[in-house]
């Protein structure tokens, strides 16, 4: 029933029109609310993370965020998916909180 389900909307309804860009975005980061680093950090200096963001390594690497693995005292873990990989590969990201004592 859902396997293309876009085709099965266009067809009911020609002026039908999905883009991604439109989706929420779900936040994985809580508190969610953005206290310091103009907007970027919560109240614990911790990024805020959301699904389907994409964070680019110092090499280059893109990685494509796709749920939360766990938070504790440094920061948080995140598993991600390696942008332009065929295999799907997924991968863990530890995302270090912006504090002076853990980043210096």
């Amino acid at each position: 029933m859902t396997t293309n389900i876009l085709d099965l909307f266009k067809r009911c309804n020609p002026a039908f029109f999905y883009d991604l860009r439109h989706n929420p975005r779900r936040c994985l980061t809580f508190p969610d609310e953005g206290v310091h680093n103009d907007g970027f950090d919560n109240m614990h200096n911790e990024y805020i993370l959301y699904y389907n963001d994409v964070i680019i390594s110092p090499e280059g690497e893109e990685y494509k965020i796709v749920d939360m693995l766990g938070k504790g005292t440094f920061g948080q873990v995140v598993r991600c998916q390696i942008k332009g990989s065929k295999e799907k590969k997924a991968v863990a990201l530890k995302v270090i909180k912006n504090n002076t004592a853990y980043t210096a």
